[in-house]
């Protein structure tokens, strides 16, 4: 983009892709294909994208993480818990390199938000398992993610909770 006089203020990484099954039991070439899409894609876009940003002095850059990032991993999981570390670790080293430039980067860490993509991973125990009230709606996590602030500390931000769904105080 930069070579065709195009800049991005805003960059928001946000693919996903789970694999379910076993590391063994699935072929290679899935497990290439979700590192492609949820590690190397977003630091290809941040190099291709940041110079630009740092050049102007200003910009911002949210990667989206996953609550899985502060979990401890379970079988079937080993590629996506580990690949939304690794995005929320980058997220933080890359904030320490361009907050002297005016760009902000920062990592959101939602947990079960109605995107559908538990089940096209393959998933659907969460749907079944977790409380509604647990649940966020994609639209709320992409306003805290770019709420006024909220690149201010490199942390990873947890989604906003429904309130009106959570069950009464007791």
């Amino acid at each position: 983009m930069p070579d065709r006089g195009l800049q991005a203020e805003v960059l928001v990484n946000n693919a996903g892709f789970g694999v379910p099954g076993m590391l063994c039991d699935v072929p290679w070439e899935r497990h290439r294909a979700c590192l492609e899409v949820m590690a190397a894609a977003p630091v290809r876009l941040c190099h291709l994208l940041a110079p630009a940003m740092m050049a102007g002095g200003r910009g911002r850059i949210v990667n989206v993480s996953s609550l899985s990032a502060l979990l401890p991993p379970h079988a079937g999981g080993t590629l996506y818990y580990p690949v939304k570390s690794f995005l929320l670790q980058f997220s933080l080293a890359f904030h320490a390199e361009m907050r002297p430039h005016g760009v902000r980067v920062s990592a959101v860490c939602p947990g079960f938000t109605e995107t559908g993509f538990q089940a096209a991973a393959g998933g659907t125990v969460e749907k079944v398992a977790v409380p509604r009230w647990l649940w966020s709606r994609p639209g709320d996590v992409a306003g805290a993610a770019l709420a006024p602030g909220a690149a201010a500390a490199p942390r990873c931000r947890r989604s906003p909770l429904r309130r009106a769904r959570r069950p009464p105080a007791r």
